[in-house]
């Protein structure tokens, strides 16, 4: 089968999407490709489970080569079952998983018990199938043989460098996390509920779900026997252990680095109780990621954090806006997501019920598709929640239902997205105040408009470990004459960043926007002492003044300023200071000076100045102007100026007075 490429409006311009599979296609062995749920991709390999028209004819596991098109079968219910009894009989019990190769997947054999699951192995280009576990094996601490495995789809079992981590229930019915060779060989218990974390509290964590791995790092959930969404619950991960799952030393090899206790990041800090959220947990590397959501006030995002322990942060929440959603649903979104090389997939949903994938990476969040994207000249009704596997590199695999409105149209597909490259340009370069444009200054704040300069949806920077702001940010980096310059945001639109200070004055610089490793076209810039600007209330340059007055409170017409009292203005443009400032430093208080004469007028009219300095808390670039309202000038909106030596701000600045 080739593989088709179609296109989607909001999408297309990150992204190429390819038909892996139409609705109801034909199958190689004469069935028919039908609900091929929760796909899991690594490089050009697409591994799913298709239930078939009926489950007792075409149910089987497959493996598709996107660069060829050819398909694999590599289990059906004419297979036998290693190690277990006939042939399947299903596979239910969650999608299949590919990685370095291998397809883990879960069966059902000819057993007539009540559970007949297992856990097996098999090359994605097909062969032989090798068991891992099933419910003849035996609990490697003694709890008797397997009786359940995790029907959570995804979520019950994951894979990586040929281990295996699963979800399980022993005889006596009670759960744990093991971890196996795809071989099924070291079967070693990681918790179980016959022993328990916290044995000696009055809410023993005594069921775990939803186990992880990447390397050597596993992580998996654990909660008490009450409700998590006002019981204890927590994320715990795991060290190398033995067979009995603990360390040489007797104690557990899990350690608990996340609990109901912990509050999230933008969400509330006191009442709440923090509920993570299953099947979400993904381990990249060295790196956590989890729903999780506040069980009082509703908050709820995708989260990241050390596998070790340590800061947690936020990727998205449920307050956050995303290019083609309306206000999100807190409890419909981030169902799940799938993580990897950095990247992270996730589904959110509005209020009105469309939703969309997107893709976190580098801070930046770009959407795929969604509800009403056309995808092969059909309007996509619904996307599904990523699986564990959705994701590898910069690769997506997903399903979408589609809306049918004529003859030969398929109800659904599985799709395949690529990153495209984006070209990089810059159109203009202009104050970030004022939004003049022209010859720039050292320290300046100036804003960049273009496209293809970073993430869809614009990102603001934080200060990084050094206590700056950082020069690389959401894959996104602006140099001038080679500099790197501190970013206070980005987005593919717009991006604002702080002028070296290191620039020559009376040269011509040169500025450049680097995104996702494509760089723009220069920007030639004449280089000058100083580029004087004002802060607008709404950020364009013109009317209202980012002002406060004496009290603190916002200037404008509702609260205008009086004679004789004090107006804060801000601004930026002042170019090189004594004592000198810092590239992408926060700003302390304490006045400077720029070796100029520094004026300021009201409706043309001399203010005494009181404060010229950086604006404290403010990236260094943005400075402060304390003056006092001169007498005598009329109600209304009022003119304000700032003259550096002979340059000026924009004219057409006002500030309200009575």
């Amino acid at each position: 089968m080739a593989i088709a490429a179609c296109s989607a409006p909001l999408a297309a311009q990150d992204f190429r999407i390819d038909t892996a599979i139409r609705g109801n296609g034909p199958r190689p062995d004469g069935g028919f490709f039908f609900r091929y749920l929760t796909p899991a991709i690594e490089g050009t390999t697409v591994v799913f489970r298709s239930k078939g028209i009926r489950n007792a004819i075409n149910d089987s596991v497959w493996s598709l080569r996107l660069e060829t098109g050819l398909f694999t079968q590599l289990a059906s219910l004419d297979t036998a079952v290693p190690g277990g009894t006939g042939r399947f009989t299903s596979f239910e019990s969650g999608p299949p998983l590919i990685r370095d190769g291998t397809v883990l997947f879960a069966g059902h054999d000819a057993s007539t018990g009540v559970f007949t699951g297992g856990l097996y192995a098999v090359p994605a280009t097909g062969g032989p199938i090798r068991k891992v576990v099933d419910h003849t094996t035996a609990d490697p601490t003694g709890g008797g043989a397997f009786t359940a495995f995790s029907q959570a789809a995804p979520g019950g079992f994951s894979l990586s460098a040929g281990r295996v981590v699963f979800e399980a229930s022993n005889a006596a019915n009670q759960p744990g996390i093991y971890g196996a060779g795809t071989d099924g060989s070291d079967l070693v218990r990681l918790a179980d509920g016959i022993h328990p974390v916290h044995p000696g509290s009055a809410f023993p964590v005594v069921f775990f779900a939803n186990p992880a791995i990447s390397g050597d790092n596993v992580a998996f959930w654990g909660r008490g026997t009450t409700d998590p969404g006002s019981g204890f619950n927590a994320i715990y991960t795991t060290r190398p252990a033995g067979p009995s799952g603990l360390l040489p030393d007797g104690s557990p090899a899990y350690q608990e680095i996340l609990t109901s206790d912990t509050p999230l990041p933008g969400g509330p800090t006191t009442k709440f109780h923090t509920r993570i959220d299953v099947p979400s947990l993904q381990v990249d590397g060295a790196t956590l990621y989890f729903k999780a959501s506040d069980s009082v006030s509703g908050y709820s995002g995708i989260f990241s954090m050390p596998v070790g322990g340590g800061t947690i942060r936020k990727l998205v929440a449920s307050d956050d806006s995303l290019p083609g959603l309306k206000k999100l649903d807190p409890g419909g979104s981030f169902a799940g997501c799938s993580a990897a090389s950095g990247s992270v997939a996730f589904r959110a949903v509005d209020q009105d019920g469309q939703d969309a994938l997107f893709i976190w990476a580098n801070g930046g969040i770009r959407r795929v598709a969604g509800s009403g994207d056309m995808l092969n000249g059909q309007a996509v009704r619904s996307v599904e929640t990523p699986g564990s596997a959705s994701l590898s590199g910069d690769r997506l695999v997903f399903y979408a239902a589609l809306i049918v409105t004529g003859p030969g149209q398929s109800d659904e597909g599985m799709f395949v997205a690529v990153p495209v490259t984006r070209p990089v340009v810059v159109n203009t370069v202009s104050n970030a105040a004022s939004y003049a444009g022209g010859p720039i200054a050292p320290g300046e704040l100036v804003a960049a408009f273009g496209d293809g300069m970073g993430p869809d949806l614009l990102a603001a920077t934080t200060v990084d470990s050094s206590g700056r702001f950082p020069s690389s940010f959401a894959g996104t980096r602006i140099f001038v004459n080679g500099t790197p310059a501190p970013l206070i945001y980005a987005s593919a639109t717009h991006c604002g960043a702080v002028v070296p200070y290191s620039i020559g004055i009376g040269s011509t610089a040169t500025l450049t926007v680097e995104h996702q490793g494509m760089t723009s076209n220069p920007v030639p810039l004449p280089v000058v002492a100083v580029a004087p600007g004002l802060f607008a209330m709404d950020s364009s340059g013109a009317g209202q003044g980012a002002i406060l007055n004496q009290d603190g409170s916002l200037n404008g017409p509702e609260n205008p300023a009086a004679s004789g009292e004090v107006m804060v203005l801000f601004g930026t443009g002042a170019g090189l200071v004594n004592p000198p400032a810092v590239d992408g430093q926060v700003s302390a208080p304490g006045a400077f000076d720029p070796g100029i004469p520094v004026a300021v007028t009201l409706g043309g009219v001399a203010a005494k100045i009181l404060y010229f300095g950086p604006a404290p808390g403010l990236v260094s670039g943005a400075f402060q102007l304390n003056i006092t309202v001169p007498p005598g000038l009329p109600a209304g909106n009022t003119p304000v100026v700032v003259s550096l030596g002979a340059s000026q701000s924009q004219p057409r600045l006002t500030a309200a007075l009575r």
